[in-house]
């Protein structure tokens, strides 16, 4: 079990926030309505749960942020004993990276909020339906993201849905063919595009690829990449591959000094195409954690080692990983069970 205590560079960290960016949407303005139209459904619904007002919404503007809070950068510590799970804080954001080989399953947690990402494969359906049930309990998911339309991604899609998922469930992914493929089951669906945000109380989720869609939102290449913000730190989620170019072009300040990067699972596949993560993306975006969705990341270590790259990189030789955030302070757990975490 490790555990980091990261404070991200504050001079670099006040540039990101005081500069603006503009979010570009592709969406046509009967696909906005019908976007909005269904979050608000989801304000209700989580209202009446949290017996709180929350905030989620679709919104093309930036959003005010506070100025950081200047502390001082404590040296990051990796303890090689191990430590007690903390108790669970709701204000806490956890971000569960689910051990099932090379395949994506992603958990987010904040508060009242449970969103979670790609399902893996039918041989791991076992792993992630346990994980799921023990987090979630009675609960249903607030969303569910699926970002590509290939099995290592979406073929747990239809049991998530029935299992965890009820009509209040924000559905999301690639494809209108997503939409064909599972509108049976009784989940609204709703396309992700590049430039969509979408707020869950603290945190914010921006969708920064594909720049554009080659195959109909049914290939690797079209996956969904996007950056969840709180507080001080950014995180990059790559899915299976990440349009390099374009998203430096369109998203370069969004997506510099991240804090956290899940390596795209096949990013190194294509090294000489736009669709891999290129040297240029990962020297910007300057992680300082590494999560590759692997039972190796030796390729994508070898690969930051010869870009100078002094992240720490877990893998699913970690087993389960969980990464915990007030919005300043960072840890990562390694070796995670599945009841560890819940509420």
């Amino acid at each position: 079990m490790f555990i980091i205590k990261l404070v991200k560079r504050i001079i670099s960290a006040i540039v990101s926030l005081a500069i603006a960016y503009a979010v570009v949407f592709t969406i046509s303005p009967s696909t906005t309505e019908i976007v909005n139209k269904y979050l608000c459904q989801g304000i209700d619904w989580v209202q009446s749960r949290a017996e709180a007002p929350v905030n989620t919404e679709v919104t093309a503007t930036p959003v005010p942020t506070q100025e950081p809070i200047a502390t001082a950068s404590p040296v990051p510590v990796t303890s090689p004993e191990p430590t007690n799970v903390p108790v669970v804080i709701n204000d806490q954001l956890r971000i569960h990276q689910l051990s099932i080989g090379c395949a994506n399953a992603t958990l987010i947690e904040y508060g009242d909020y449970v969103v979670f990402v790609d399902g893996g494969t039918d041989k791991t359906w076992n792993k992630t339906r346990k994980y799921l049930s023990t987090i979630l309990g009675e609960r249903k998911l607030s969303m569910y993201v699926v970002t590509c339309y290939k099995q290592a991604n979406d073929q747990n899609s239809g049991r998530i849905l029935e299992q965890f998922c009820d009509e209040q469930t924000l559905f999301m992914g690639p494809s209108a063919k997503m939409r064909q493929k599972y509108n049976g089951i009784g989940i609204p669906y709703t396309q992700m595009y590049k430039g969509m945000e979408i707020r869950l109380g603290d945190i914010s989720i921006t969708c920064v690829g594909p720049s554009k869609i080659i195959g109909n939102g049914t290939e690797s290449k079209d996956a969904l990449n996007f950056i969840l913000k709180f507080g001080e730190h950014k995180f990059f989620f790559g899915s299976n591959y990440v349009q390099s170019e374009a998203v430096l072009a369109e998203f370069g300040e969004l997506v510099k000094d991240v804090t956290v990067l899940q390596f795209p699972g096949n990013g190194l596949e294509l090294s000489s195409s736009r669709f891999a993560m290129s040297a240029e993306l990962y020297a910007h975006a300057n992680p300082s954690v590494v999560l590759v969705p692997a039972n190796s990341s030796g390729k994508a270590q070898a690969f930051a080692k010869n870009l100078g790259s002094d992240a720490m990189f877990f893998d699913n030789g970690n087993g389960n990983i969980v990464i915990e955030s007030n919005g300043i302070e960072l840890q990562v757990y390694t070796n995670v069970q599945s009841g560890q975490f819940s509420n």
